[in-house]
């Protein structure tokens, strides 16, 4: 049996030549000239298979690691006897080749050749920048927390803890701020996150944004955080970072915006509400070097 996939920034499995990616991308170039595009310059990951054969194809520069998730879901359902990879390689500015062998050796080179990227891209692990709000308004899920925060004026009843899902898609983070401990604790998450991450996200409810499996992201994370809890403004960032989520994962880049909005309810108590969403065209580490 012949299959020919991409795995899109969201995880999603496309069939390669299919209507329906093209429709998706609103793209006219033919699927060929598509499918070099979307792996070398978009983070997609492309599987051509044949029998127990595969060929997968992907830049590790700018895959995303939804992508690479799904690729390795992918190979342990089908458990290929032998594997080939095509890779992108940015110091040449050509293609390479490499013969994997099985899934679980495709999954150490794999895992090498990212941590390899990692340490090739290691300006720091966690880079951001405050930028203008227009940049989230082309995000329809960031900008109906801004809006939602405008509407309320940053005051945020119990009533309205308990309904933000309904107003946000199901797509967000709240976190209590501990002035008087300098502690910011998640109090509640969005159920429309990938699982993986929603997984951990469920595991991290009642602890301090800092205690993460990737002890630097936390940090760093937990600095953007405190910045707006103490300028007490939305603010919306780009961020660039090489981390984890859970321990004994790899290291992965992931590129996104986030807003950040602060409220205070009824009692004087701060919150901070958090979205985040995936956006490749981010590149601080581009901009560091």
């Amino acid at each position: 049996m012949h299959d020919d996939l991409i795995f899109d920034e969201n995880g999603k499995s496309w069939p390669t030549n299919s209507m329906e990616l093209r429709h998706h991308l609103g793209a006219t170039a033919s699927a060929p000239e598509l499918s070099e595009y979307l792996t070398k310059n978009s983070g997609y990951v492309r599987v051509v298979s044949h029998s127990d054969r595969a060929l997968i194809v992907f830049r590790p520069s700018v895959v995303d690691d939804r992508s690479i998730v799904s690729l390795y879901y992918h190979l342990v359902d089908h458990q290929f006897r032998s594997l080939a990879l095509k890779a992108f390689d940015d110091t040449n500015n050509c293609w390479r080749y490499e013969i994997l062998g099985s899934c679980d050796n495709a999954v150490r080179i794999i895992g090498a050749m990212l941590e390899d990227e990692v340490t090739r891209l290691h300006t720091s692990s966690y880079l951001s920048r405050e930028v203008p709000f227009r940049s989230a308004n082309q995000h329809s899920l960031l900008q109906e927390g801004i809006d939602f925060h405008q509407r309320l004026n940053g005051h945020l009843s119990s009533h309205h803890i308990s309904s933000l899902p309904e107003h946000l898609m199901g797509r967000h983070m709240l976190y209590r701020v501990n002035k008087g401990e300098g502690e910011i604790i998640l109090a509640s998450i969005g159920g429309s996150f990938p699982k993986p991450i929603e997984n951990y996200l469920y595991q991290a409810i009642g602890r301090d944004i800092r205690d993460r499996p990737d002890s630097a992201y936390g940090n760093e994370c937990a600095a953007d955080y405190a910045s707006v809890a103490s300028s007490n403004k939305p603010t919306c960032f780009e961020v660039d970072t090489i981390s984890k989520w859970a321990a004994g994962d790899l290291r992965l880049r992931r590129r996104y915006r986030r807003v950040i909005l602060p409220f205070s309810d009824e009692f004087g108590q701060q919150w901070l509400l958090g979205q985040s969403l995936p956006d490749n065209s981010v590149n601080l580490r581009a901009m560091a070097g």
